[in-house]
């Protein structure tokens, strides 16, 4: 018996995946949003000028390059 990382449910992990750290597929995927926003936040902290420079960039091209 283990214990869901997520909602904390006891469950029966399946004796073909040893590792089974979840009980179900909604618990799956909220982990994985829960920790692509920690690393997404992350990133933005580290990169704090990217989408400034990004639309300068881009914003630019498609402007220019509708009119020409």
């Amino acid at each position: 018996m283990s214990n869901c990382f997520v909602c904390g449910r006891t469950f029966v992990p399946s004796k073909y995946t040893r590792g089974q750290k979840f009980c179900s597929v909604p618990c799956r995927h909220q982990a994985r949003m829960v920790y692509k926003r920690g690393y997404d936040a992350l990133w933005r902290a580290r990169h704090p000028g990217y989408m400034k420079a990004y639309q300068k960039r881009y914003r630019g091209e498609a402007v220019s390059g509708l009119t020409g």
